[in-house]
């Protein structure tokens, strides 16, 4: 089954199996960083799947790009330290430092110039994992571990191949362009062309689907009956892990607007938001609020709207719960496309700023039936599969056994998260 798909989507296959030295099982070594919670969401699940399937006969590592190298790595580590503070207080200066670092020619001069301790450090943590296959979630670890391989100081030469899992959709960073890399996992059609601007070609660009829990798409199917009859009376606020994007604001506004709307907001790190919110209690039952969360899906299975900034994988995994999305912010950079996207193809709508928020609750609570269309919408989008699809074809590339029923094996992702 895993060959198959794999051969479907065009992934290559590696037809002898690998085992790694003395026979070991091989290893996929799937790199992220902690800035938001959206690439160690796709990591985990990419994960957590790849062991499900192959009952162990794969390992999944799990591995932070920049743990332990923080004062050397002048690029990672100061990204990771400070994002999520620049995307809630300042979203502006992210989105100038972005724009600033897209473009090649810059981040090649950095690969050899002020980030070479970062690139040494990927190299160490390549060369103590061991990995035959190598799945970047995050553009800078891929930007790292390109490097890395360029630069040829792993132990007895050792060249796992590399794949880059882009998790953005749709405005895609110059850092995810990278020599050496063998194929290029993109979560729509629109990837692809966001891609090719940067020069790649297609036929080294698979579209399957970001990676989320499989949850998401369980929360989708069962309310597919219910779409019809479908009102608006409950939803979710969140702001990624940074809780971003006016979490307090959107909230407040939409308890004080006379709709009758029960709320739940998840603030993810942002303790601020999280204490204005509680402060309130629960407004007369309507307000249920939480921190950060070990899983947002049984939250989502109780809302019938995401308002959320535009993330990707918050997009990714509204969509496959067939959760229509009110975009109530938009992270300048990555994140810039997304709006589009979603009105493309009729998944939800933009509304930035509380008053905007409201105003589309308003229409939506009015007009059930364009709840009911969004919805729809959202399932044009979604790719609930998408973990097991790239599963399957991580199993297929290391040529490993295994599979499901009896022999599944759990993913334990304190034993198997790395930060050597």
């Amino acid at each position: 089954m895993g060959r198959q798909q794999a051969e479907h989507l065009g992934l290559p296959i590696d037809p002898r199996p690998t085992w790694g030295s003395g026979g070991r099982a091989p290893v996929v070594a799937i790199l992220s960083a902690e800035t938001g919670s959206g690439h160690h969401t796709v990591a985990h699940a990419l994960a957590h799947e790849v062991q499900r399937r192959s009952g162990g006969a794969v390992r999944a590592r799990v591995i932070n790009a920049f743990a332990g190298d923080r004062r050397r790595s002048s690029w990672g580590g100061i990204v990771e330290e400070t994002y999520g503070t620049t995307i809630v207080h300042a979203p502006a200066l992210w989105g100038a430092f972005y724009r600033a670092t897209n473009r090649p020619w810059l981040l090649e001069a950095a690969a050899s110039g002020p980030a070479r301790w970062a690139v040494r450090h990927m190299s160490a943590l390549l060369s103590a994992t061991q990995p035959d296959l190598v799945v970047a979630a995050h553009p800078l670890a891929l930007w790292l571990a390109a490097h890395a391989h360029a630069a040829g100081d792993l132990p007895g030469g050792r060249h796992a191949p590399l794949w880059a899992l882009v998790t953005d959709l749709v405005s895609i960073h110059a850092a995810w362009r990278q020599p050496g890399v063998e194929r290029y996992i993109v979560g729509c059609p629109e990837s692809v062309t966001s891609l090719a601007r940067w020069g790649l070609h297609p036929e080294d660009i698979t579209v399957a689907g970001l990676p989320i829990d499989r949850a998401f798409g369980q929360i989708g199917a069962l309310s597919s009956a219910h779409d019809p009859g479908r009102r608006l009376e409950t939803v979710l606020v969140m702001g990624g892990g940074d809780g971003a994007g006016g979490v307090v604001e959107v909230t407040r506004t939409i308890l004080r607007s006379g709709l009758p709307l029960g709320v739940i907001a998840i603030c993810g790190r942002n303790q601020r938001a999280y204490s204005l919110l509680r402060a309130w209690g629960d407004a007369g039952g309507r307000l249920r609020v939480y921190g950060m969360v070990d899983g947002v899906a049984p939250l989502m299975a109780r809302a019938d709207v995401v308002i959320t900034k535009a993330g990707s994988v918050t997009i990714a995994e509204a969509a496959a719960a067939a959760r229509p999305i009110i975009i109530s912010a938009t992270v300048p950079g990555q994140e810039s496309g997304n709006g589009a996207l979603l009105a493309r193809y009729g998944a939800g709508l933009v509304a930035h700023g509380p008053a905007n928020v409201v105003g589309a609750l308003r229409l939506l609570h009015q007009y059930p039936a364009r709840l009911t269309a969004l919805a729809h919408g959202c399932r044009l989008l979604a790719r609930p599969q998408a973990a097991e699809t790239v599963a399957m074809a991580v199993q297929a590339r290391l040529g490993a056994s295994g599979g499901l029923g009896h022999h599944d094996a759990a993913y334990a992702p304190a034993a198997e998260n790395s930060n050597v």
